[in-house]
């Protein structure tokens, strides 16, 4: 193997700092670095399915999060399933979404600031509507497990935080954010406000 080669990190490892499983990430060879460590820049398919703890964790380890280091005998050669000019687009995409963390330093910053800016106007830009989420809360006329089809934000409660206006067949019903866990396969932007907002309340109570 040598620089700029693609390659597949073997089934089995995981990272040590966040427990992330690392079957099947893909990258290009970078550079070799002492103790048989390879340095790998993430192709654009592994930048996109990167968890937000990662990121957030080597933000604030001061780490690069486009990069990663491994031994040689973790990694195979593969296929490549994009393009240089992909990555260069993926890392744009993440650079407008994590710059925040990074310039002022933390979550709690971040969190502070949208905040200020107001979560009800954040969550509409963000969230990409319609989306199918699983309600887990108590709402008399709602059932634990139900899908809902979430439309848009409804209003703020004191107690309940975001509510959000959602239909259960034909009936509307305004739902706390809190308690909806979105589906999996749904847009990955949609995905992480929904569980920043998430992290944000939860850390209220």
């Amino acid at each position: 193997m040598k620089v700029g080669d693609v390659v597949k990190i073997k089934d089995g490892n995981i990272d040590p700092d966040t427990g992330m499983k690392l079957d099947g990430f893909i990258g290009r060879i970078k550079e070799y670095l002492a103790s048989n460590l390879v340095n790998i820049e993430w192709d654009s398919v592994s930048l996109q399915n990167l968890p937000d703890t990662y990121i957030r964790s080597a933000i604030h380890g001061g780490c690069d999060y486009l990069t990663y280091n491994i031994e040689s005998k973790d990694l195979e050669l593969c296929v490549a399933r994009d393009m240089p000019a992909d990555v260069i687009k993926a890392v744009r995409r993440l650079g407008e979404k994590w710059d925040k963390v990074e310039s002022f330093g933390g979550l709690a910053e971040v969190m502070e600031e949208i905040e200020e800016e107001g979560w009800d106007n954040f969550l509409t830009e963000a969230i990409d509507f319609p989306f199918k989420a699983t309600y887990f809360g108590s709402f008399k006329g709602v059932k634990r497990t139900d899908i809902v089809k979430v439309h848009r934000v409804h209003s703020e409660d004191d107690h309940y935080g975001i509510l959000m206006n959602c239909k259960v067949g034909r009936i509307t019903y305004h739902l706390p954010l809190c308690e909806l866990d979105v589906d999996g396969d749904e847009n990955q932007e949609t995905l992480d406000a929904v569980d920043l907002y998430k992290e944000y309340f939860n850390s209220l109570y």
